[in-house]
């Protein structure tokens, strides 16, 4: 699964995700809406935040073609 389909699915908001991942809001939204991307350090505390629900596979098949 991937982060935005967590997301969705999880039914946590963007606000709540952001605290936990210690980012703002702003960017768990423009990463959502394909504006951004997130760093690997992003990427490692979204494996932890979500506890494994998206994984490193997801993560890069989402967001590392580019």
């Amino acid at each position: 699964m991937g982060f935005v389909e967590y997301i969705m699915r999880s039914g946590r908001t963007h606000d709540d995700l952001a605290r936990q991942l210690g980012v703002s809001r702003s960017m768990v939204t423009q990463i959502v809406s394909g504006r951004k991307r997130p760093s690997l350090q992003l990427c490692r505390r979204v494996l932890i935040a979500t506890r494994g629900q998206v994984t490193a596979d997801d993560l890069i098949a989402e967001f590392g073609n580019e």
